[in-house]
C-alpha cells in the first residue's frame, strides 16, 4: 500500500513540474508577443514620420500678410536681384525666383522677400524657397483660421514641406485694421493655429512681424487713412507670448505716391532688416550681413541732388470723395514723356463710388477707402 501511495504521489509531483513549465512557455511565449507587437508598433510609428523628397530648395520661407509684404515697389527702378540659389512658389512648384514674386494683383511688384532671401543664401550659402501667399487689401479677419486664405497658405506650406523645412514666417500686415481693437488676441490665435497644423515649433522657428511705416504727416491722413501707430502697438504686445517673435522697424521708409505702399528701395531695405531679425533670432547674435540704410543707393537711376523738382505733382494726381458721393471722369497722361508709371489716388469714403478712365483704361470702384490706380489697373 505505501508503494502504491509513493507512486502516486510521484505522479502527482510530476504533473505540478509539468504544468509549472508549462505556465512559463505561455508567459514567455506572451512576452516574446507583446515585445514582438512592441517593436512592429514602434516601426509602424517611426514610418508615419514622412522622409523629405528630392527637390531644389530644402529651406523656405512662408510669406503672410497684405500689399506691403506682396509688394507694389516699381521693379524697373531698382537692380534686379537674380541668384540661383532663390526659388519661389508658383503653382504649387518650385521656379527659380523673379520679380514680381507674388500675383496677388496685376500692381504685384517689389516687396520684402527678395531682399530677405538674397541675403539668406548669401550668408547661409544655401538654396531658400519663398512661399508667397500674402495678399493685397486682406484684412485680419480675412486671415482667420480655415479661412481661405489661412488654408491656402496652409495648402502651399504643405506642399513645401515635402522637399524643405520651414525655417520662418515673415508677416507684414494691418492697413487694413487700423480700428481692430482685439488685433493681438487675433494674430496670436492665427500664429498658434499656424504652426500646430504645420508642426512648426515655436522654440526654433521665427515668426517675424514688420512696422506699419509712417506714410506722412498725420494731418494728411484725416479719418479714413491708416495710421499705424495702433496697428504697431498690438504688434509689439506679442513679443512675450512667442519665444522667437520680433517686430522689425518701418521708420525711414517711403510710399510710392500712394501713401500706403512702399517703393522698392524701402522694400529692399525692410526685406534686408527682416533677414537681420531672423539672424539675431536664430543665431543669438548680431547679423554680420552688411546692406545700405539709404535708400537712394538702391536706385538704378538716383535722382541728382540739384533737382529740386517735384515730381510727385507731375505724375500723381489725388482726388477726394465724401461718403455717398460719386464721380465721373476720363484722365489723359499720355502727353507726358516719360516712362515713369502713372498714379493716381482716391481718398474715397465708405459708400461712394468711382468710374472713370486712365489712357483709355475703364475702372470702377465701389465702396473703398484707399485705392490706386496704375496704368488703369486697381488694386489696394
Amino acid at each position: 500500500m505505501k508503494q502504491v501511495i509513493y507512486v502516486l504521489s510521484l505522479i502527482l509531483l510530476c504533473s505540478l513540474i509539468l504544468c509549472a513549465c508549462s505556465e512559463n512557455t505561455d508567459l514567455s511565449s506572451t512576452t516574446s508577443s507583446s515585445t514582438t507587437s512592441s517593436s512592429t508598433d514602434s516601426s509602424e510609428d517611426n514610418s508615419k514620420v514622412p522622409e523629405k523628397e528630392d527637390g531644389p530648395v530644402k529651406k523656405a520661407v512662408l510669406l503672410l500678410g497684405q500689399s506691403n509684404m506682396a509688394g507694389r515697389g516699381f521693379v524697373t527702378s531698382v537692380e534686379k536681384i537674380d541668384d540661383d540659389r532663390i526659388y519661389m512658389m508658383r503653382n504649387l512648384e518650385w521656379i527659380k525666383m523673379e520679380e514680381p514674386i507674388f500675383t496677388d494683383k496685376t500692381t504685384a511688384g517689389v516687396g520684402p522677400s527678395s531682399a530677405f532671401a538674397k541675403a539668406y543664401v548669401e550668408t547661409y550659402n544655401e538654396n531658400l524657397g519663398l512661399i508667397p501667399a500674402a495678399v493685397g487689401g486682406s484684412s485680419l479677419a480675412d486671415w482667420a483660421v480655415d479661412g481661405n486664405l489661412y488654408n491656402k497658405a496652409i495648402e502651399m506650406s504643405e506642399e513645401a514641406l515635402r522637399t524643405a523645412d520651414i525655417v520662418a514666417v515673415l508677416w507684414h500686415q494691418g492697413e487694413s485694421d487700423t480700428t481692430n481693437n482685439s488685433y493681438s488676441d487675433q494674430l496670436k490665435t492665427i500664429i498658434t493655429a499656424l504652426y500646430e497644423e504645420l508642426g512648426l515649433d515655436l522654440e526654433t522657428v521665427p515668426f517675424i512681424t514688420g512696422e506699419l511705416f509712417e506714410q506722412g504727416p498725420a494731418e494728411e491722413y484725416k479719418d479714413f487713412i491708416c495710421w499705424p501707430d495702433k496697428v504697431n502697438q498690438h504688434l509689439y504686445s506679442l513679443e512675450d507670448d512667442f519665444p522667437l517673435y520680433t517686430v522689425v522697424s518701418g521708420k525711414g521708409f517711403r510710399h510710392i505716391g500712394d501713401r500706403a505702399h512702399l517703393d522698392a528701395p524701402s522694400a529692399r531695405v525692410f526685406g534686408y532688416r527682416y533677414f537681420a531679425a531672423y539672424y539675431k533670432l536664430v543665431e543669438g547674435k548680431d547679423c554680420p550681413y552688411e546692406f545700405s540704410e539709404n535708400l537712394d543707393d538702391y536706385l538704378l537711376d538716383p535722382p541728382d541732388s540739384n533737382d529740386n523738382q517735384n515730381t510727385d505733382e507731375i505724375y500723381q494726381k489725388d482726388f477726394s470723395l465724401d461718403a455717398g458721393k460719386s464721380k465721373e471722369f476720363v484722365i489723359d497722361f499720355s502727353s507726358i514723356d516719360t516712362a515713369a508709371p502713372i498714379v493716381i489716388t482716391f481718398n474715397a469714403a465708405q459708400n461712394s463710388s468711382v468710374q472713370g478712365s486712365v489712357n483709355d483704361a475703364l475702372f470702377s470702384i465701389n465702396g473703398s477707402r484707399v485705392v490706386r490706380i496704375t496704368n488703369g489697373y486697381a488694386t489696394h
